[in-house]
């Protein structure tokens, strides 16, 4: 059995070292190689990465990028090098003890389950909060998972997919869990809570926006004819006014479903990557 750890670095000098040491004392009898990302990150972290491929060239593999780009499609530029039975997406900012080996000894138990990913300790979001997370998740069709972490361990079938799926899709936080495998969901303990991020795919913000100020409409027209009801002012103008704001509301709301629908379509997305350096790898390999 062979295992990938994909590091993703930018400007992370104070913990590869750290980090790597840990995965090389947890996977020291197991068959590995670790592909660390860099994300254009400074002078000091590069010499660092080159300092550990220069002690360990057997195991170690560099995919330097021409340009920052977010985690998750540094990410696929790393599975795209992976040959192993599992790849691990090792998560540098989880302030835990992840026992890899246990990850990878539940797949090879649990064959019904694709991969294992580790959620953490999250702050209580307030109201607004979670109805925005809810809309956004809404919007973009995605599986509304509290504390969801990006640290992984994928299977064969499961890392094949995800690379071809990032051909022709942008690639975000959430893909992993929307492309149909059976996913794990462990939480961790964490030493400290952490606030959930909300992400959402570029071209989407309009339609975002569009809809919150739609539902912003519907809901000021409401409790503007409520306080208006309370104190007596019913009259034709206030109802009209009232009824064209909830109106305006739903209009932008459908607005927004009507251009998620387009955009999904007509969006044509920049590469997710692009390699500047590999170091390590066969010539051969692309």
């Amino acid at each position: 059995m062979k295992v990938d750890v994909i590091f993703v670095t930018c400007n992370h000098e104070n913990m590869i070292k750290d980090c790597y040491d840990k995965v090389k004392k947890d996977l020291k009898d197991i068959k590995h190689t670790i592909i660390f990302v860099d994300n254009c990150s400074n002078e000091d972290t590069s010499e660092i990465l080159t300092d550990i491929y220069s002690k360990d060239e057997d195991h170690t593999r560099i995919v330097k990028l021409s340009k920052h780009t977010n985690f998750n499609s540094c990410v696929i530029a790393g599975l795209n090098y992976s040959k192993g039975k599992y790849a691990i997406i090792y998560d540098m900012d989880l302030d835990c003890n992840v026992n890899i080996k246990k990850m990878i000894k539940f797949l090879e138990e649990n064959k019904s389950y694709d991969s294992i990913c580790l959620c953490r300790n999250i702050k209580e979001d307030s109201f607004f909060k979670k109805q925005y997370k809810k809309l956004v998740n809404d919007i973009n069709f995605y599986k509304n998972i509290d504390g969801l972490s990006n640290f992984r361990v994928l299977n064969r079938k499961m890392i094949d997919a995800v690379v071809t799926h990032s051909i022709d899709n942008e690639i975000t936080g959430y893909t992993f869990d929307n492309i149909g495998f059976n996913i794990y969901y462990d939480y961790v303990k964490t030493e400290t809570e952490c606030e959930e991020q909300v992400y959402v795919s570029t071209y989407l913000k309009p339609v975002v926006l569009s809809m919150i100020l739609g539902s912003a409409c519907m809901f000021i027209a409401i409790l503007f004819l409520i306080i208006n009801l309370i104190l007596n002012n019913t009259g034709l103008a206030i109802i009209t006014f009232a009824l064209l704001f909830f109106i305006a509301g739903g209009l932008l709301i459908l607005l927004g479903v009507v251009g998620r629908n387009m955009l999904k379509h007509i969006y044509k997305k920049e590469p997710n990557f692009i390699i500047k350096e590999r170091i390590g790898f066969d010539e051969n390999v692309l």
